[in-house]
């Protein structure tokens, strides 16, 4: 899992002088929450800049590498997900720009589903797909158009199925911003 961010504090001062120009009590306060939940987390500052810097913070959450792939079920009641998610969460809320990867983005989407419809108590991850609306890539020579720090304008649909025959297409933006777009019911046989 990745999340790379600028803080709504210090932003000049990452710019200016990377992770050493942010104080280390606001870097406890911004990742601790994190550290807690995993102890492998990995904070850096990098320069995303084709040309001028363009400094910001990539979070990588060690342990969940693909976290959920296709046909995978995603239970309510785990709270391991649930718990890094919130903390997840409450970083976002102290930064001015956001980039998630798909594997928190699916998180979230999850969330969505579980928070709007109490009955769900069990999602499965049928499909996602991605529309790039932006794609920075020939800024950033070292990193190739599908990686998600190159992505400004990028929207993830997910499908996930409930145990109940509902289906939820749920979109959500790269910066974290979620909505369910349509949820579908699996027409019943009668035989």
């Amino acid at each position: 899992m990745k999340i790379s961010i600028i803080p709504q504090k210090y932003g000049e001062q990452l710019s200016r002088d990377g992770l050493d120009g942010i104080p280390q009590a606001y870097r406890n306060e911004l990742f601790n929450d994190l550290k807690e939940e995993n102890s492998s987390v990995n904070v850096q500052a990098v320069n995303y800049g084709g040309g001028a810097d363009w400094i910001w913070i990539l979070v990588t959450l060690g342990g969940f590498y693909k976290v959920i792939t296709e046909g995978d079920k995603i239970d309510k009641g785990l709270s391991g997900w649930s718990n890094i998610l919130k903390k997840i969460k409450k970083l976002l809320k102290k930064s001015r720009s956001v980039k998630l990867d798909a594997d928190v983005l699916l998180l979230i989407a999850a969330s969505k589903v579980f928070t709007t419809h109490k009955k769900v108590t069990e999602l499965q991850f049928v499909h996602q797909f991605e529309i790039d609306l932006v794609n920075n890539s020939p800024f950033f020579s070292s990193k190739p158009a599908s990686d998600f720090l190159c992505k400004d304008e990028a929207y993830t649909i997910f499908i996930l199925k409930a145990a109940t025959d509902l289906y939820f297409v749920v979109g959500v933006h790269i910066n974290g911003q979620c909505e369910i777009l349509k949820t579908l019911e699996a027409p019943k046989l009668d035989l």
